[in-house]
């Protein structure tokens, strides 16, 4: 190497949610103006020694002081779950040092700080220069303390939200706007105003909601902690973090309190671990109530001679024990003469002490409790010692029995979100998301409904700050080779097979250790047959984030290595292969497993992922696949149908004009044809009618020049709905017979390509053309082969289809009740499936049977559950609104709401006028004549909206269908 080279050891990488500050002296030119350098540099050594002492005292690690900053990172290189609060302890102490140092400059005036914090994820990598190495952070997370440090006033100590969010303790800020120059901090800080509570002690206060869940082993823990024939238990309550330790035992204490007990709690923490005796001292002095110093007078009455006292005292007071004493003194003697001191305490009290985070007990104090449980015991109530998965050893040692908490049943998780969401409704999928996602972990469940609640669902698949810190921290502290373990197996998912682990984590003895060691740290389910599962998916997650760019494309390529040599029938397995290809930044060759994947989303008719694939298509080409245009075509034309299925073909409209020009470009006249089609759906979608029929006259001029059965059929599909949406409906009607001539025989039940069965359609929509002209008895011969056709095939999407073509004929022929059946088996397979683009309209016509058939309450609470699953915003178009809402309309004035009613009527007539659809606009206007004379008592020939229905119907040659005749008759031709 060269002098002056510098080498960067990507190899050393690593990242992780941490927390950075970033301490700067304010006018440092001003203090060493026209000064010595040698007096510079005694009083920048100084300013370094305060801030970095300040560093040290708090646990955090000093990246760099250069000039007259430093900057410093806490959570790194070991694991710190509460990084962001030793944070805000430095910067506090930085700002505030605990005694009366005061610093001052060469020329006599004082010194003061700007100090900013912020947390996110950081990354850690070495740099080798010729003469040293140095650690260095890099990423936003770095830049926003950097420019927090620089909104600081002088002397004050900014952290940003997102450090907030994540601190465990008590932090006293104030909030404060940035104003410019703070986009990527939302323009928000938080000043503190005084020294957090750290470590904190008042986790309790976090527990506002109902106690949820875990009854059976409150129950259990009362009973043994509360009767004298279990005389002074100590248990220990084993549970991942977060699955409510914490919170069985506060509500434990609560229940034992109500009965006459004391309860007390201490806690362990990581930066006491290497304190002999730490935790049985604070137990004592809590017990005894002396928490400055224990008296020899309180030992004297409970009963201790001499010789232990001395033995007490250099636990207790050591400083109070005088040299050669001490020098006299045995291990086991003063662990013996502690536990009996415990024992002392405890004595004829109805007392319970819970220890929190056993598994970071000093040692000293665990055999403290070893030999205290080894004794007899004379008092009612015990010790509860919590601990994470990977402590079970050590209580065990020390316990006399142990209860693992298990993740909370998924109904309880219900319960938990909606106490927790306060009455705040959020999105039934997204609801049912944040359950599954939180496992039965309410610290997940918590932090996520507070994510939610803050910035709404997250791209990033709802993973919390603070849930994604813990995760970090917990894999800091894990040994290099379980940490890098662990990491890889994030990539391949939540869940994978041993073979495919081996090949991207290491050799197989190694990986047997690596593994032990997860599942004893909870990050892991034990190993099962051949395959290894991640506890939650939310832990897969994090580690995967923690992973460095370079180390992950070197997985996921092996990743791919692997399944393609393992398996030589990559059937089901192009999705992963595809995962794999982006991860690693391979874009094209991900473009090629995507559409094999697509392919068989196709086959399946799995259309909600189908769009989950073309998605994730597009993020190639955006991401640097954009010369692959033949395949950015076939993914648009090949995503339409499932788009449609699921009622979003607007999604549609932002890709295929430049399909469109790609296919002509391309010279594929086939692909072009279908993609104008899919152009001239999606404007009838819009209501563009006419515009969609320039486009469908040269689409249906190539299917035939092609002669392409499947394509013509959907031109002429396509073309007839146009049609039909600007009033030609004789034009219509023979379009669609045209598409029942092309589809009969042998191809009826063929699905020519298509995701239904076009025969089906082309009944099911000529017999809808007819009702618009009366046709009635003829539309519903066409309905019935539809279902027919449909039925033979067992496919349910166009079973579907032409159930619902078929309960609107029998409406129109008032047959009711027939129609409700029809129409609820409709409904049966729309819920069971899925197809909720189709959801709307089927409602809508359910809820109009529901009214003729004496049922309105349920036609309404059809419509009110559409509704409120979000389907009515699914729908393919907006008019198949109009029928959600006529039904509606229909069964509100049924149950006399008339007011309601004609609001609900008002608004579909609003959506009819703007589409400007005659054959809908009829119907609409002749509902809301019936509902308005019912309620005035007027006569319904002489109402104004049927003067301008039967002025449509004579202009365009339509039938209107007057409910106003019905009047319980078992049959009513529609009338002109």
């Amino acid at each position: 190497m060269s002098l002056g080279d510098t080498k960067l050891d990507s190899a050393l990488s690593e990242k992780c949610v941490a927390t950075i500050l970033f301490a700067d002296i304010v006018g440092s030119t001003q203090h060493v103006r026209a000064v010595d350098p040698d007096d510079v540099q005694e009083f920048l050594d100084l300013c370094h020694e305060h801030v970095r002492g300040a560093v040290a005292m708090t646990g955090g690690t000093e990246i760099s002081f250069t000039g007259d900053g430093l900057i410093a990172v806490f959570g790194w290189p070991t694991g710190q779950e509460d990084h962001a609060d030793r944070a805000c302890a430095c910067g506090w102490l930085v700002q505030h040092p605990l005694t009366d140092f005061s610093l001052v400059g060469p020329n006599g005036a004082p010194v003061k700080f700007r100090v900013g914090i912020h947390s996110g994820i950081v990354g850690f990598r070495q740099v080798h220069t010729t003469f040293s190495s140095r650690d260095d952070v890099i990423g936003n997370a770095v830049h926003h303390a950097a420019t927090l440090q620089k909104k600081a006033s002088p002397g004050d100590v900014l952290i940003s939200q997102h450090t907030l969010r994540i601190s465990i303790g008590d932090i006293a800020s104030e909030e404060l706007l940035l104003g410019e120059g703070a986009d990527l901090l939302d323009g928000v800080a938080h000043r503190l105003t005084d020294a957090p509570d750290y470590p904190n002690r008042n986790r309790r206060q976090r527990y506002a909601h109902p106690f949820v869940g875990r009854k059976t082993e409150l129950m259990d823990l009362s009973a043994r902690f509360g009767s004298s024939e279990y005389p002074g238990p100590t248990i220990g309550l084993l549970g991942e973090p977060g699955v409510g330790k914490s919170r069985l035992a506060f509500e434990l204490s609560k229940r034992l309190m109500s009965d006459g007990f004391e309860s007390y709690t201490v806690f362990c923490s990581v930066q006491q671990k290497s304190t002999p005796y730490g935790v049985i001292r604070e137990a004592i002095r809590t017990l005894l109530g002396e928490n400055e110093a224990i008296s020899e007078q309180t030992l004297v009455m409970l009963g201790l001679p001499a010789k232990q006292i001395a033995e007490v005292f250099s636990v207790l007071e050591p400083t109070k024990v005088k040299r050669e004493v001490a020098a006299t003194l045995k291990r086991g003697a003063v662990i013996n003469s502690v536990s009996i001191l415990l024992q002392a305490s405890l004595n004829k009290r109805k007392v319970l002490l819970i220890i929190e985070d056993g598994h970071v007990i000093d040692d000293e104090s665990k055999e403290c409790l070893s030999e205290f449980v080894s004794k007899t015991q004379e008092f009612v109530g015990g010790i509860l010692i919590t601990s994470r998965p990977e402590g079970r050893e050590m209580i065990s040692a020390f316990s006399s029995e142990t209860l693992s908490l298990q993740p909370i049943p998924p109904l309880d998780m219900h319960v938990l979100a909606n106490n927790l969401l306060e009455g705040s409704k959020i999105e039934a999928d997204l609801f049912g998301t944040v359950i599954d996602r939180s496992d039965g972990n309410p610290f997940v469940l918590e932090e996520m409904v507070r994510s939610i609640d803050r910035i709404g669902a997250q791209s990033d698949g709802l993973l919390p700050e603070p849930v994604e810190s813990l995760i970090h921290a917990r894999l800091l502290n894990l040994e290099t080779d379980a940490r890098h373990c662990v990491q890889a197996l994030s990539l391949l998912g939540e869940s994978s097979e041993m073979e495919l682990a081996v090949v991207v984590a290491g050799d197989k003895s190694r990986l047997s250790e690596s593994l032990h060691t997860l599942v004893e740290y909870g990050f892991l389910h034990p190993l099962e047959r051949n395959e290894f599962r991640f506890k939650h998916a939310i832990i897969a997650d994090a580690c995967a984030r923690s992973v460095p760019k370079k180390r992950r494309a070197d997985i996921h390529r092996k990743a791919i290595l692997s399944i393609k040599d393992q398996y030589k029938n990559l059937s089901g397995r192009y999705a992963s292969l595809a995962y794999h290809a982006e991860e690693a930044g391979a874009y094209h060759e991900a473009l090629d497993y995507l559409y094999e994947a697509v392919r068989e989303a196709r086959r399946a008719f799995a259309p909600r992922s189908l769009i989950q694939l073309f998605e994730r298509a597009m993020n190639c080409f955006d991401s640097g696949a954009e010369d692959s245009d033949e395949r950015f075509v076939d993914f648009v034309l090949a995503a339409f149908d499932s788009y449609q299925h699921v009622g979003d073909l607007p999604k549609m409209g932002e890709f295929l004009p430049r399909a469109i020009e790609l296919a002509r470009k391309q010279n594929r006249p086939d692909r072009l044809c279908l993609a104008l089609c899919h152009s001239g759906m999606t404007h009838w979608y819009e209501a563009k009618y006419a515009e969609g029929i320039s486009f469908m006259d040269e689409a249906l001029a190539m299917a035939k020049s092609m002669n392409v059965v499947p394509l013509e059929f959907h031109a002429l599909s396509v073309l007839a709905n146009l049609h039909h949406g600007i009033g030609n409906i004789e034009v219509a009607i023979e379009l669609a017979k045209r598409q029942c001539a092309l589809t009969g025989g042998d191809l009826a039940q063929k699905q020519l390509g298509a995701a239904g069965i076009p025969g089906v359609f082309a009944r099911g929509f000529t017999s809808y053309y007819l009702m618009e002209v009366g046709g009635y008895e003829e539309g519903l011969t066409y309905a019935e082969e539809a279902v027919a056709i449909a039925s033979r095939a067992n496919e349910p999407y166009s079973l579907t289809i032409a159930l619902i073509a078929l309960g609107r004929n029998l409406l129109m022929l008032s047959r009711n009740n027939h129609a409700r059946k029809v129409l609820e088996s409709a409904k049966s397979l729309i819920d069971k499936d899925g197809y909720s683009a189709a959801d709307p309209n089927a409602t809508g016509l359910l809820a109009m049977a529901c009214a003729r058939t004496g049922k309105p309450q349920q036609g309404v609470l059809a419509v009110e559950n559409c509704i409120r699953s979000g389907n009515h915003l699914k729908t393919g178009g907006l008019l198949e609104i109009v029928y959600l809402k006529m039904g509606h309309a229909e069964c509100l004035l049924t149950l006399d709401r008339i007011p309601e009613s004609l609001r609900i009527v008002n608004e579909a007539l609003e959506i009819a006028r703007a589409h400007n659809n005659p054959c809908t606009l009829v119907q609409v206007l002749g509902l809301r004549a019936h509902i308005e004379t019912q309620n005035t008592g007027g006569h319904f020939r002489e109402h104004p909206d049927i003067t301008e229905r039967d002025t449509i119907c004579r202009t365009f040659g339509i039938a209107a269908w007057d409910l106003a005749f019905e009047q319980g008759q078992p049959h009513v031709e529609g009338t002109l």
